[in-house]
């Protein structure tokens, strides 16, 4: 099944650098999006002031409808300083989820902004969105599991779809499964043993980062990611999400900090503390929802540190 791509153009939008506003907002083929600019802390080799778009798409009629199940493809940004536009900016997403949040680092905002005299910046971005039907996705995260995956011995059957899988390497990875095929449950025999209560996006999200070929988390999978692998019991999941949010994610600051307070996640949280210099740091964002909500335990580590700093 072919689908017609989204393709759409933003205008040459000007925005102060530290303020929150506004971008775009727009609508096509069934998808909408707003787009916001704001400017956050980011835990990158110390904490920088960076400057973050932020997508918020909707689908929820073609969802509804059953023509489409989500997107895949690239959002493009450039930004121009005041005598040139900069190398285009490329962000691969896909994402199932009817309401996506979609949250990308630009760079720091001294590099952003027009130019000294001026602290506003120019920004434009690029959609190539492609929809798709889950029957007929072909990802990575979806050929890990074909027939014709070596060595498999069992299929898991999640909302309709048929996922091949070597039942003793995933008994190694998971607890769970180890219990479902080792232990007296009427699962050990079946020939396809169907998972209720998950769905097949999130789940094959889930096996493919501990697959043969690993397809690895993502910012737009790593909450549902954590929780299954609570679910599931599979600790190695929660560490290839803890790297990826040590190393390659898109996040701010403090959404870094409430993820990893409310997963315990030790190195990220002591990675986000010992980047912190400053009490305004804190004072100017304790506002923030993920601020407020942070634990007893990690709030004192805070403060503990930057009094001791």
């Amino acid at each position: 099944m072919c689908f017609t791509p989204i393709e759409y153009t933003s205008d040459d939008v000007n925005s102060s650098i530290i303020d929150t506003k506004e971008l775009d907002r727009g609508s096509k083929d069934g998808l909408t999006w707003t787009v916001t600019y704001s400017h956050q802390l980011a835990l990158c080799h110390k904490l920088t002031d960076c400057a973050y778009l932020t997508w918020q798409f909707d689908f929820r009629k073609l969802k509804n409808e059953g023509s489409v199940d989500g997107f895949s493809g690239d959002i493009i940004v450039t930004y121009r300083k005041e005598k040139e536009k900069t190398a285009p900016i490329k962000f691969y997403v896909e994402f199932s989820n009817p309401q996506q949040e979609v949250v990308r680092r630009i760079g720091p905002s001294s590099d952003i902004k027009y130019s000294e005299k001026y602290p506003t910046c120019y920004i434009t971005f690029d959609l190539h969105l492609t929809p798709y039907k889950l029957a007929y996705r072909n990802l990575p995260v979806d050929q890990a599991f074909l027939p014709s995956t070596p060595n498999t011995d069992g299929v898991l059957v999640v909302e309709n779809r048929r996922m091949h899988i070597n039942k003793t390497y995933l008994s190694v990875q998971s607890a769970f499964f180890q219990t479902m095929f080792t232990s007296n449950f009427m699962e050990k025999s079946m020939a396809e043993v169907p998972i209720g209560g998950v769905k097949y996006d999130e789940f094959a999200r889930l096996l493919a980062i501990v697959s043969m070929k690993p397809v690895f988390p993502t910012d737009e999978s790593v909450e549902n990611l954590l929780a299954l692998a609570e679910r599931f019991l599979m600790p190695a999941i929660v560490c290839h999400v803890e790297h990826h949010l040590l190393t390659a994610t898109h996040f701010d600051f403090f959404r870094l900090l409430s993820l990893a307070d409310k997963h315990n996640l030790e190195k990220l949280t002591e990675k986000c503390i010992e980047s912190l210099t400053t009490l305004g740091q804190i004072s100017r964002n304790r506002h923030r929802p993920e601020y407020i909500h942070l634990s007893r335990d990690t709030k004192a580590r805070i403060l503990d540190h930057l009094t001791q700093a």
